[in-house]
């Protein structure tokens, strides 16, 4: 197991791999203990000592209980003294931060949907951040319950999030969105779309998920998509509407930090504050929580027919929240 402690300290290079060395010595060597349980005065030992047996090895008493008319002493194999052979060490070379500016935080609260076949049961929040700063990092999260902050961690790695440039012209969910282009300003320039391809290409905007299958770069922190496959996941109300300065994320698993503290229930609104090295004052999202993961899909092919009697009949077909992949000749599962 990989053990990790913190030690601020100035030190030669030869000195820190002698403390590291020594303390991975007495970790083997505390492996192995003896107790004795004899008839001795209760000042005679104390917790911390050093005794020797016949041998000359060293052990150190990590346990003493005194009992009526003897003495129960538990030890450990330990060092008696430091090592004094010498080794050669390489203090390595120092990888500094780029001296850049954090910025303001920027972060996104996402109700999102089922991404993959495992059905969650529940609500699925995430948060994404970055700064507004090629320095920004992290950022501290906290959830707002009534008149208390309850501290949930950090924040994951920085995602990618801008702005619209213009506002997104709505178009059918049913075929590919060739025509209109998605002109996004990234929140500081030096963010750069990694190299997504595919069903894995999904992002956020304004409340809809698209899928694109193209990426341009414009210079400045400016990116075009094209190929847009609108309303994804259930979420082609959003379609309509979009505006001018709408919130933009890319969608990635390293970068989604999913939200577990709180009883989310669908209907309850949701806030967040953040908080950066970068902010005076947090930085505060709501979400009124929906619960798009367990939420069922809008149905299609919705028919209707008079009847004899007057009465009309309603017929569709129900869709899954849950994708298992398109298998020609075999009939998608609906798991709810």
């Amino acid at each position: 197991a990989m053990q990790q402690v913190e030690l601020p300290a100035a030190l030669q290079s030869e000195a820190a791999k002698r403390i590291t060395e020594l303390g991975l010595l007495e970790k083997h060597r505390a492996r192995a203990s003896w107790a004795v349980q004899a008839a001795v005065q209760p000042e005679a030992f104390n917790a911390g000592q050093w005794i020797a047996d016949p041998e000359g090895r060293a052990w150190r008493i990590v346990e003493v209980e005194h009992f009526l008319g003897s003495t129960r002493i538990l030890a450990r194999s330990s060092l008696s003294a430091d090592p004094t052979s010498d080794s050669d060490t390489s203090p390595g070379r120092n990888i500094g931060s780029p001296d850049l500016m954090a910025g303001q935080t920027e972060f996104a609260i996402i109700d999102l949907p089922v991404f993959d076949t495992n059905d969650p049961a529940k609500p699925v929040v995430g948060i994404l951040a970055n700064g507004t700063g090629g320095g920004w990092r992290r950022a501290a999260l906290a959830i707002q319950q009534g008149d208390q902050l309850i501290d949930i961690g950090p924040t994951a790695a920085p995602a990618v999030i801008g702005r619209s440039l213009v506002a997104l012209a709505p178009h059918s969910s049913h075929l590919t969105d060739t025509g209109n282009m998605l002109d996004v300003q990234m929140v500081h320039e030096d963010i750069e779309f990694p190299p997504v391809t595919g069903r894995s290409a999904i992002c956020w905007l304004g409340g809809e998920l698209i899928r694109f299958g193209s990426i341009t770069a414009l210079g400045n922190g400016k990116f075009r998509l094209t190929k847009l496959q609108r309303g994804c996941f259930g979420t082609e109300a959003a379609i309509l509407g979009h505006q001018n300065n709408e919130r933009f994320v890319l969608l990635e698993p390293q970068t989604v930090r999913l939200v577990d503290e709180a009883g989310l229930i669908p209907g309850s609104a949701l806030t967040v504050e953040a908080v950066g090295i970068g902010d005076e004052t947090p930085v505060v999202e709501n979400l009124l929580l929906t619960g798009r993961a367990i939420t069922p899909l809008p149905p299609v092919h919705a028919t209707g027919c008079e009847m004899a009697d007057g009465s009309v009949s309603l017929t569709w077909i129900r869709r899954s929240r849950i994708d298992f992949g398109w298998n020609d000749g075999v009939e998608q599962p609906t798991p709810e």
